[in-house]
């Protein structure tokens, strides 16, 4: 999958991850 946030997608059990940083704040932002 393109990247558009410049930090590289892994696309598991249909689910989107993003870079470490990324989910770092997706975590806090829960």
């Amino acid at each position: 999958m393109p990247n558009n946030d410049g930090v590289p997608h892994y696309q598991i059990c249909g689910l989107t991850l993003w870079g470490f940083r990324d989910r770092a704040e997706f975590i806090d932002y829960l």
